[in-house]
């Protein structure tokens, strides 16, 4: 549910092919460690991992705000 999630924002988002591969390449390593993933954390847990990615690979980053929005679930940041 969660990369699917993040493939979803891909369209909605600006920002690069590289930067959704990493976040789900963060993804996969956060679940690799032991964490577990549900459907109630799993929009902020990817969310998260976008962010992290976003910096590292993107000039202009997206703002959390537009994230929490795509969100079907509130959280803060």
């Amino acid at each position: 549910m969660a990369v699917m999630w993040i493939l979803k924002l891909r369209k909605k988002l600006t920002v690069a092919r590289d930067t959704i591969y990493s976040a789900i390449t963060i993804l996969n390593r956060f679940v690799d460690q032991g964490y577990e993933l549900n459907e109630s954390n799993y929009e902020c847990i990817s969310s998260a991992a976008i962010m992290i990615s976003a910096k590292m690979n993107e000039i202009y980053p997206p703002k959390m705000t537009s994230l929490i929005y795509r969100s079907s679930k509130d959280f803060t940041k």
